[in-house]
């Protein structure tokens, strides 16, 4: 979390954006299978968060050459939407840890509804149809 939290007064170097979701990958399987229904989505929306924010070094664990690409320019738009779903998250987790952990169940919602209720031009697209393109022959 930390890396993101200070984005916004340092932007951090591509390879330790890479590092950090390298060491969030292998939390998220080594913790996944005890995680509560409702959070398994947890390691594809923290993944989504990181790479709206900084872009292909947040996708470094699972693509090696994306860890030697250059961040996205820093974005106080999507660092706070990416930020606030972090946080909303650890939030959650650290609530089912401790009051609702023999119960399975939690509700939090992946990123890309979470991005969804908070961005407009997401809310847009997801309730418009792509086109589709004839095929000239």
């Amino acid at each position: 979390m930390a890396v993101i939290e200070h984005a916004d007064t340092k932007m951090p170097p591509s390879t330790e954006i890479s590092t950090v979701m390298q060491n969030f990958e292998r939390e998220c399987l080594r913790w996944g299978p005890i995680l509560p229904t409702g959070a398994r989505h947890l390691r594809v929306s923290g993944r989504q968060a990181m790479a709206h924010c900084f872009g292909p070094p947040a996708s470094g664990a699972i693509d090696p050459k994306a860890a030697e690409k250059p961040a996205h320019p820093f974005d106080r738009y999507w660092w706070d939407i990416s930020t606030t779903y972090l946080e909303h998250a650890r939030n959650c987790l650290g609530a089912w840890l401790i009051d609702d952990r023999r119960s399975r169940q939690m509700r939090l919602a992946p990123y890309y509804l979470w991005r969804r209720d908070e961005d407009d031009a997401a809310r847009v697209g997801y309730s418009q149809k792509p086109a589709v393109v004839p095929i000239d022959d």
